[in-house]
């Protein structure tokens, strides 16, 4: 039987280095939400108003309340409760304010969500996940991992590029 010698102990370190870095890099550690957050989403270019109408005061605050829940981990990634979250991918966009109406005469609210995305082009028209951003769509749905609401886009805002 063979004996080791110095140039096979290096190729051995080495090799166990490498995988040690492949590993932590693809599997990676222990993110923090924070962290996640930067480096999920990139810099929003669009900023848009999506208004859920008559609906009750308790879902609209158990809504609201959802967004501050603790992340999840999905695909080994911590995703913060505000991500958009559509065709089973979370989108380059987030709910960063919601507000609450006085309830009507019957007891139901508006609710607003505001969502700052990085949206995609497709044929001129800005698309968060699947679904395209125009100002009077009534059927956009508001959804991340814990919500899912249908509601109409009354505002959309360019920031820049």
């Amino acid at each position: 039987m063979k004996r080791l010698n110095w140039i096979d102990i290096l190729v051995i370190v080495l090799l166990v280095g490498a995988l040690a870095f492949v590993g932590i890099t693809k599997l990676g550690g222990s993110d923090t939400a924070a962290e996640a957050e930067q480096a999920m989403i990139s810099s929003p270019t669009l900023e848009y108003v999506v208004e859920i109408t008559d609906i009750s005061e308790e879902m609209a605050k158990n809504a609201v309340a959802s967004l501050a829940g603790d992340p999840r981990e999905l695909d080994g990634q911590l995703i913060p409760m505000n991500y958009i979250y559509n065709n089973n991918k979370v989108a380059d966009a987030q709910i960063t304010d919601s507000v609450i109406s006085e309830p009507n005469e019957d007891g139901l609210v508006t609710l607003r969500f505001t969502i700052s995305a990085k949206p995609s082009m497709y044929r001129s028209n800005y698309l968060v996940g699947n679904q395209e951003i125009r100002l009077g769509k009534d059927t956009y749905i508001v959804k991340t991992m814990s919500i899912e609401l249908t509601g109409t886009i009354v505002s959309v805002t360019e920031l820049g590029k």
